[in-house]
């Protein structure tokens, strides 16, 4: 089950790849600053995803204390 946050992250992926191998084959300071702006994004988007998986995991945890 992929929710928003997963999915800007695979994005956010794919961008990255795409300006890093710019940058890694032509060198270009444009290349190397988007390159750079998307392992933030990624950075961002990992955060917000890792909240979710820990909220899921406390309510998986702790479903049997309210439901007997």
């Amino acid at each position: 089950m992929a929710t928003d946050s997963h999915d800007k992250m695979i994005e956010a992926f794919q961008n990255y790849f795409k300006w890093q191998e710019r940058f890694e084959y032509h060198g270009s300071d444009e290349a190397g600053i988007k390159s750079r702006f998307w392992l933030s994004e990624i950075r961002n988007f990992a955060s917000v995803r890792r909240k979710e998986i820990q909220k899921m995991d406390r309510l998986k945890k702790y479903r049997h204390v309210f439901f007997f």
